[in-house]
């Protein structure tokens, strides 16, 4: 976990549409891997295969969708009045965006994050 929250400080001065490329790239790596990474799935925790193929398809759309989702929800920025908070007028404004808080991959499987883990896909 300290090795992640030490790359996770990294990762954020990384520019968004960097990023999602790179989750992008993961996901396609996953889809274009499912037999060697299923084969995995069914000996390490004896999953059916069919099954494994599906659940390395997933996880590959879920990377997808969680870039595509940053890139909507992160770059996205709002005006706010100065009146929203107390003891200020109309006469100023501020503009707020999210930020990145929480790692998202331990959502997929060990097998298929140990995978991951072995390709040099984060390097530019």
């Amino acid at each position: 976990m300290e090795i992640a929250k030490t790359a996770q400080k990294s990762w954020a001065k990384t520019p968004l549409w960097r990023r999602a490329e790179v989750l992008h790239k993961s996901a396609a790596i996953l889809k274009e891997h499912k037999a060697p990474i299923a084969e995995c799935l069914v000996k390490e925790i004896s999953k059916p295969a069919k099954d494994a193929v599906t659940e390395v398809v997933r996880s590959g759309d879920l990377v997808s969708y969680c870039a595509e989702e940053d890139v909507r929800i992160l770059g996205e920025g709002k005006f706010l009045v100065a009146d929203s908070f107390p003891g200020n007028e109309r006469t100023k404004y501020c503009l707020t965006s999210k930020v990145h808080v929480l790692l998202f991959f331990s959502v997929l499987s060990r097998t298929i994050m140990h995978f991951l883990s072995h390709l040099c896909i984060f390097r530019s």
